[in-house]
C-alpha cells in the first residue's frame, strides 16, 4: 500500500517543478541569444554610443494604455546628439500573457544629415512568470518610410529576454533582439538579417510610480562593406501615472 502524500508534500514537488521549468526557459534564453551573437562574430569596425530614454505610460482602462518613448542618441562624439527617437504607441494586453500594440516611430537625425525617418509599427509579444523568472518574446512588423527614398522598407524584429528579480527592488535583465529586412531598399542594405542588439543592465524600482535602468547594449549593423559593433551604455527613467478611469457623476 503507497504512503499518502500529503498536501504540503505536492505543494513543494510542485514549486520545485516550477523552479526547474523556470530555470530552463533561462537557459533557453542565453541560448538563444549566444547563438545570435556568433552568428554576427567577424571583422567589424567599433564604436561607442550613449542613448538616454524616458518613458511615460498611461493607463487608461483596465487593458488598455497609451506609452510615450523619448530617446537621444549619441554616438563616437558622446557629448553630441546624433538621433532623436520619438515614439508613441497605444498596447492592449489580453488573456494568458498576451499584449498587442500599435505604435509610431519618429527618427530625427543631427550633424549634417538631413533624412527623417518615420515608421509604423504593429507587434504581439507574450510574457510569463515563471517563480525565479520573467521571460518575454515579442514580434513587431515595422513599415519604414525615409524622406529621401519613395519606396517603404519592411523589417521584422523579433526579441525574447528575461528579467531575474535579486531582491531590494533590482532586477538583472538580458535580452536580445535581431532584425529582418523583408525586402531591399538602397538607404538600409541588403535583403536579411541587418542588425542585432543584445542587451544586459539593471532595473531599480525608486518609487511605486517610476523605475530606473543602467545597462550594456552591444549593437552589431550589417554595412554591407564593414560591419559595425556600436558600444552602448543605456540609461533609462520610466514611469507610470494613476489610471484614468471615467468618473461617476456626483447626486
Amino acid at each position: 500500500m503507497r504512503p499518502h502524500v500529503g498536501n504540503g508534500c505536492e505543494s513543494g514537488v510542485r514549486q520545485q517543478a516550477i523552479a526547474r521549468v523556470g530555470t530552463r526557459s533561462g537557459l533557453l534564453v542565453c541560448m538563444l541569444m549566444l547563438i545570435c551573437v556568433t552568428s554576427t562574430a567577424r571583422a567589424a569596425d567599433n564604436g561607442a554610443a550613449g542613448w538616454v530614454g524616458v518613458k511615460v505610460r498611461v493607463p487608461f482602462a483596465d487593458q488598455f494604455s497609451f506609452q510615450l518613448l523619448t530617446e537621444p542618441r549619441f554616438f563616437q562624439e558622446l557629448g553630441k546628439l546624433r538621433i532623436l527617437l520619438v515614439r508613441p504607441w497605444f498596447d492592449v494586453r489580453l488573456p494568458q500573457g498576451f499584449t498587442v500594440g500599435l505604435g509610431y516611430d519618429a527618427l530625427v537625425f543631427f550633424k549634417g544629415n538631413d533624412r527623417r525617418e518615420h515608421r509604423i509599427w504593429q507587434e504581439v509579444a507574450h510574457g510569463h512568470s515563471w517563480e525565479h523568472v520573467r521571460s518575454l518574446a515579442r514580434f513587431r512588423l515595422e513599415q519604414r518610410f525615409f524622406t529621401d527614398v519613395s519606396r517603404v522598407s519592411v523589417r521584422g524584429r523579433f526579441l525574447v529576454g528575461a528579467a531575474v528579480p535579486l531582491g531590494r527592488g533590482i532586477d538583472l535583465v538580458v535580452k536580445n533582439e535581431f532584425f529582418v529586412n523583408f525586402n531591399q531598399v538602397p538607404v538600409v542594405g541588403q535583403q536579411g538579417y541587418s542588425e542585432n542588439r543584445l542587451y544586459g543592465g539593471f532595473v531599480r524600482r525608486l518609487a511605486p510610480w517610476v523605475q530606473a535602468s543602467l545597462g550594456y547594449q552591444m549593437q552589431w549593423l550589417d554595412l554591407t562593406v564593414v560591419d559595425l559593433i556600436n558600444h552602448t551604455v543605456m540609461v533609462g527613467l520610466a514611469f507610470e501615472t494613476p489610471a484614468l478611469r471615467a468618473r461617476r457623476s456626483e447626486p
